[in-house]
């Protein structure tokens, strides 16, 4: 008899431990899977330029040939991985964009910066702001601003020539980068002694996973 009862509660005890586990099994699925980073990354980068202009982006990033099929939009984003170019260890490039065209005309810009680091150090840390053909190391970063004037129609580039880019935060999990920037870009030559000051700027951003090359079709 004993032994009927103890079997009994045996099935009883097995049987309940088996709901329980049906139960945190179905907790387990119902629980929502991360949303995927956009294939150029997402998020928000803003600054205020010295005539006072303010840039500011949220969303996705779209490459230069999805952007064109645009009527108003902005985003930001980038990549992370280390590449070696021209001898540089580029480690990651974080961009944005703002296109819009109303009653003829057109707001269309480009800011994006490269981080580079000649050590294997975290990314973590302040980059001096520098120019394109400085012979840099340790951390520093290129800043490009490409803008189209309505004025003249004309894109103008500007370039980094002095100032700083800091990486408050990262998350690797995601490539959540966060961070704050301010310098002074020069006019590309021939006209390189035109300079635009950048300030209050900022960004939020998860970079894709890899160095993306456009493509007409993804």
């Amino acid at each position: 008899m004993k032994t009927r009862t103890f079997g009994t509660l045996s099935i009883l005890i097995l049987g309940v431990m088996a709901l329980l586990l049906a139960g945190c099994r179905e907790d387990e699925d119902s629980t929502p899977a991360p949303a995927p980073t956009p294939p150029y990354g997402t998020g928000s980068l803003s600054f205020t330029a010295g005539d006072s202009s303010r840039f500011s982006t949220n969303g996705p990033y779209l490459p230069s040939m999805e952007i064109v099929m645009e009527t108003n939009g902005s985003g930001a984003g980038g990549f992370l991985q280390e590449l070696v170019i021209g001898g540089k260890r580029l480690k990651a490039e974080v961009m944005s964009y703002r296109h819009s065209l109303s009653g003829g005309v057109l707001d269309d810009r480009v800011f994006f910066f490269d981080l580079y680091d000649s050590a294997g150090a975290p990314l973590m840390g302040s980059y001096d702001l520098v120019r394109p053909d400085s012979t840099a190391t340790g951390k520093f970063a290129v800043a490009t601003y490409l803008f189209y004037s309505n004025a003249d129609g004309l894109y103008h580039v500007y370039q980094s020539r002095s100032g700083s880019v800091t990486i408050s935060t990262i998350d690797v999990s995601t490539n959540h980068f966060t961070g704050l920037f301010s310098g002074t870009l020069r006019h590309v030559p021939p006209d390189d002694t035109t300079t635009i000051q950048i300030v209050y700027g900022e960004f939020d951003v998860k970079l894709a996973s890899e160095y993306f090359i456009y493509k007409a079709e993804r």
